[in-house]
């Protein structure tokens, strides 16, 4: 079955002209820009300088990418003074296989090679391809072939056939002349996130900090010594069904490439990086590229407990709960920070150096972090600080204008078995309508949907909260 072609254009002017065949390459190329979003999207934009004859023109450029979005195809002469004029345009994804070979030379002759199994003595015959449904049947001066007694020779390559996907396009060209000629189209097949690398000091209390930005090619095309732009945000696309086949790719790693920071730009809705140097973008390659180093970074270590709010909707069985604190670590964003640099959305792992190699000590996805924002990083759960939670009370009041009511005690006993005092923050997501009765310890916010008390506890000891609530809530 012949490979499809999308016609993008339809055709004006003379069908009979006479036309010249060129061919355009990526040696062409003057500038190639390749902006890469965080989805599967990249937009490529390049320029190739050709060199047209003087009527009607059929160019073919090759070296796109297979994925390409047809309809987002745009190609313009830079030069307006006896510029051509694009008749049509076709994206040719027929790519040349041995089979595709064959189907286009279905009803015509090729030449059959056989091989003496004696003597070696290779013989010529004309042959008939006459079909290539689940084999090839062939037609010979005196029989019919259901097999290939040999190797076949073809004359020529068909015109739709090519080794890579390429565009056609029928040009009227008014004067022989070279010509700069801008092609810009969106594609599928790429994109990139950023990953942040911090090595957190003996003492918990500085960070050096770099993030990369791993570019993922999957596109089935290369790109060389393109100027590379890194979009940053969510950006807006039509999906619709893909019209090539989702061949599972693999991935090879690259060393890292190591330059100058980009250059950043906030102008729009979206955070555009651009790298400073040129780049190879190899089809299954994953490249990595220097965002931005910082050094000495302040952080802060905290502990976190979080609740669970469907315990107060029910009288608690009489076994504790037990729970061991989050890990986290927080910075500022911010220029007297060492920092002050948009973060993109992307992993970020943390890793200690003591006496000891680095030792990692976990990892977490973050969000998107503009200028002057506080950062969070979750690591994990802290092997020796411990809660156990308890319900001590649950009573179901009477309701109130058809509101029900419950009010309930708690109990939260915290323990800290390491050597170092330490500050823990226990988080209780409340539902309903909802007033703290009493507490042993100041609530840092008690009318929010989270209840918040910070507690210090001491190396090898214990401190235990204590707190009563009341909840409203609506059938």
């Amino acid at each position: 079955m012949r490979g499809w072609v999308l016609v993008l254009a339809l055709f004006a002017g003379a069908a009979n002209a006479k036309e010249v065949s060129v061919r355009s390459e990526a040696a062409d190329q003057k500038q190639l820009t390749v902006t890469v979003y965080e989805t599967d999207l990249f937009h490529v934009n390049e320029q190739r300088l050709l060199i047209l004859p003087e009527g009607r023109v059929n160019l073919r450029l090759a070296d796109v990418s297979p994925q390409m979005q047809a309809d987002t195809l745009l190609i313009r002469p830079l030069v307006s003074t006896n510029a051509p004029k694009v008749l049509e345009q076709t994206l040719n994804t027929q790519l040349l296989t041995p089979k595709s070979l064959l189907e286009n030379f279905r009803g015509r002759e090729a030449k059959l090679i056989k091989t003496h199994p004696t003597t070696g003595e290779e013989t010529a015959e004309l042959v008939t391809i006459v079909s290539t449904q689940q084999g090839i049947v062939l037609k010979t001066q005196r029989h019919i072939e259901a097999t290939v007694p040999g190797r076949l020779i073809f004359p020529d390559v068909p015109i739709e056939l090519t080794p890579t996907p390429a565009i056609d396009i029928l040009l009227d060209n008014p004067k022989q002349q070279a010509q700069l000629v801008e092609l810009s189209y969106l594609s599928k097949g790429m994109r990139w996130q950023a990953n942040y690398v911090a090595e957190l000091a003996a003492d918990g209390k500085h960070l050096d900090l770099t993030a990369w930005a791993t570019v993922y090619n999957t596109s089935d095309a290369d790109f060389s010594r393109a100027t590379l732009r890194l979009v940053a945000g969510d950006v807006g696309q039509i999906h619709q069904p893909r019209n090539y086949d989702m061949r599972s790719k693999t991935l090879m790693n690259v060393a890292m490439a190591e330059s100058a920071p980009p250059i950043t730009d906030a102008g729009s809705d979206y955070h555009l990086f651009s790298i400073t140097e040129p780049t190879n973008l190899a089809d299954r390659q994953q490249k990595q590229l220097l965002l931005f180093n910082a050094r000495q970074v302040a952080v802060q270590k905290n502990y976190e407990l979080m609740g669970n709010g469907q315990r107060y909707y029910r009288h608690a069985s009489s076994e504790p709960e037990t729970q061991h604190a989050l890990i986290k670590i927080a910075f500022a964003n911010r220029a007297d920070n060492q920092l002050g640099f948009p973060m993109p959305k992307g992993a970020f792992r943390v890793y200690q150096r003591s006496a000891q190699p680095l030792l990692f000590l976990g990892e977490s996805l973050i969000d998107a972090q503009p200028e002057q924002r506080q950062v969070e990083i979750g690591l994990g759960r802290a092997f020796d600080i411990q809660a156990v939670y308890q319900q001590t009370d649950f009573k179901q009041l009477p309701a109130v204008n058809g509101v029900a009511q419950t009010e309930s005690a708690y109990s939260i006993r915290l323990r800290n078995s390491s050597n170092e005092a330490v500050s823990v923050t226990i988080a209780e997501p409340i539902p309903g309508d909802w007033q703290l009765l009493s507490s042993s310890h100041p609530a840092q916010s008690d009318r929010t949907p989270t209840a918040r008390w910070r507690l210090s506890v001491p190396p090898k000891q214990e401190q235990v909260l204590n707190y009563r609530v009341r909840i409203r809530q609506a059938h």
